[in-house]
C-alpha cells in the first residue's frame, strides 16, 4: 500500500512514537484492523516499521481509520512524502488500553518484535 503522509492527531509523538499517518479510504484498506510488522520505503530507503491499521481504540472518541506507520531508526520530516508499506506479519488485534502506561509498554513490545524479527 502506498499513501502520502498527512498530519495526525499527535498522540504518537506525545507518547514517544512518531508515526507517518496515511489516510486510507475503507474500500482501499488491504488488511483488517490490527498491528503489523512491515517494511516502509521512503525516498528509496527501506525501514523496518510497526504499523497500526484502523481506528486506534484507545482514542476512538477522536480517531478515524488510518494507517499509522512507525519507521524504526528514521529521523526527519515525512509530511507530504509518499510512503510505500509492505505488510509482512500480523502482530495483534486492535484493543483499548486501560491506561497510557499499558499502551506505551505494548507499543514498545511491538517495536521490539519488529526490530528483532525483520
Amino acid at each position: 500500500m502506498t499513501g502520502t503522509v498527512e498530519p495526525g492527531r499527535g498522540e504518537g509523538a506525545d507518547l514517544g512514537f512518531r508515526t507517518a499517518n496515511l489516510a486510507v479510504p475503507d474500500q482501499l484498506r488491504p488488511l483488517g484492523d490490527g498491528v503489523y510488522a512491515a517494511y516502509a520505503q521512503v525516498d528509496g530507503t527501506r525501514y523496518k516499521a510497526a504499523v497500526n491499521v484502523g481506528v486506534a481504540a484507545t482514542f476512538a472518541d477522536r480517531a478515524t481509520a488510518t494507517c499509522e506507520v512507525h519507521l524504526l531508526d528514521f529521523a526527519g520530516d515525512l509530511y507530504g512524502k509518499p510512503v510505500k508499506v509492505e505488510f509482512l506479519h500480523w502482530l495483534r488485534p486492535m484493543r483499548k488500553f486501560d491506561d497510557v502506561e499499558e499502551l506505551i509498554a505494548t507499543v514498545k513490545g511491538n517495536i521490539q518484535w519488529v526490530r528483532e524479527n525483520l
